[in-house]
């Protein structure tokens, strides 16, 4: 079986998360989304609640994510995909083959000696694919959305199939009114 794993802390979750999500969907078996239960809170940017994020997640977003994408709210996403691989690499399970997608700038943490060694069963038997992609759509971007009170634009970097309710997800978030 085809397994596909993608973890961030999606805060929001923009239309080029979901657009990776859909691909991944198409392509596998069974896709395991990592969303991080922390805040977004770096200096300089519009915060994200957590809470406030997975209540969206849990009232809007799990509506339109594909039938074979399972959404696993973690402390650390990037955590939550190596334990799916290192289970199977301990068991020397190999019924799955895993795709990992992840920013092109963050392909050095899943393909370094260290991690190749420590899942060697993988590596040798081609069962694990590390799909390095282009980033699509900025979520810094849509915080500063968020911070300048620019609902319209916000509301465009949503996914699709949501983007009629941007204002309200603009509110939960607490946009700032422009």
């Amino acid at each position: 079986m085809k397994v596909g794993l993608l973890g961030g802390g999606f805060k929001p979750l923009t239309k080029g998360h979901y657009s990776i999500i859909k691909k991944a969907a198409e392509e596998n078996d069974q896709v395991f989304v990592f969303v991080s239960t922390h805040d977004r809170a770096r200096e300089g940017e519009f915060p994200i609640n957590a809470k406030v994020m997975r209540l969206i997640w849990d009232k809007l977003l799990m509506k339109i994510m594909p039938k074979n994408v399972t959404v696993e709210h973690v402390s650390h996403p990037v955590g939550g995909m190596f334990a799916s691989i290192y289970e199977a690499n301990d068991s020397e399970d190999s019924s799955n083959q895993y795709f990992i997608y992840t920013d092109i700038d963050d392909k050095r943490d899943f393909d370094n000696p260290g991690k190749r060694k420590r899942l060697a069963f993988m590596w040798e038997n081609d069962l694990i694919n590390i799909l390095p992609l282009p980033r699509l759509s900025s979520g810094t971007k849509t915080r500063k959305f968020l911070e300048l009170g620019l609902v319209d634009e916000f509301s465009k970097e949503l996914p699709e199939p949501i983007q009629h309710l941007g204002k309200e997800v603009f509110d939960l978030l607490g946009g700032k009114a422009a």
